[in-house]
């Protein structure tokens, strides 16, 4: 009884090992590749598949001459805050955030798992980040000395999602035009603060739940023809 009583603790403490690691894992890749990962019987980890998601890029205006003024552990502080806040609402959104890159948010709705009306769901996720901005600059008031700001790039089309990487190192990817339309369409929000931009075919899909405005066509790095921008009103 005692051998028992001894292999049972002994397989507790396993256990909880075990779930602190997995909970640690998710932290850093989406959920539902970490499940597929282990529930992996022979299918291949690198196998991409193509889906049709929507995009977002969320980038804070002027950051680097923000963080300038501030020592190291005011900037953590910042950036904690602000992406704790920020992946809250992307969660709410049953977005996945794929990436932090420095100050921005790479996010996507429909990858790696689909989900129903992606381009609403994006859309809805944008402006309630804009609105959480209040929230986030309110719980930083006592280092900042100018509010928060960002610019928010909207895309939705097809894309190649998958495990890359070597035998040793994977990431999860998602990758192709639409990804680098997204960031292009973000990228044109670099003189505006707390804007929200948006392809032609996510503005069809919610042109009627939303107020929004033509920016016309445009022209994006990387594209032979110009692309019809909206602005979320």
């Amino acid at each position: 009884m005692d051998e028992i009583e001894q292999a049972n603790i002994k397989l507790r403490s396993l256990t909880e090992k075990q779930k602190k690691t997995l909970d640690l894992f998710i932290k850093y890749v989406p959920e539902s590749v970490v499940h597929n990962a282990l529930s992996d019987t022979g299918y291949g980890l690198k196998k991409g598949v193509k889906l049709d998601v929507a995009l977002l890029f969320c980038d804070i205006r002027g950051f680097t001459s923000v963080a300038e003024k501030l020592n190291p552990a005011e900037v953590v502080r910042i950036l904690n805050i602000y992406y704790s806040a920020m992946a809250e609402v992307v969660k709410m959104h049953d977005g996945v955030i794929n990436q932090f890159i420095g100050d921005e948010i790479f996010a996507s709705f429909g990858a790696p798992v689909p989900i129903k009306n992606p381009e609403i769901s994006s859309v809805n996720c944008a402006i309630k980040m804009i609105e959480k901005l209040t929230e986030i600059n309110n719980a930083l008031a006592d280092i900042l000395t100018e509010r928060l700001t960002v610019g928010i790039g909207l895309n939705y089309g097809p894309v190649i999602a998958g495990n890359l990487g070597s035998e040793d190192r994977l990431t999860y990817a998602i990758t192709g035009d639409t990804v680098n339309t997204a960031k292009r369409i973000e990228s044109l929000t670099s003189n505006l603060s707390d804007a929200i931009l948006m392809n032609e075919s996510i503005y069809e899909k919610t042109r009627d739940l939303i107020s929004a405005k033509p920016w016309g066509e445009v022209s994006v790095k990387g594209k032979e023809k110009k692309i019809m921008v909206y602005q979320v009103l």
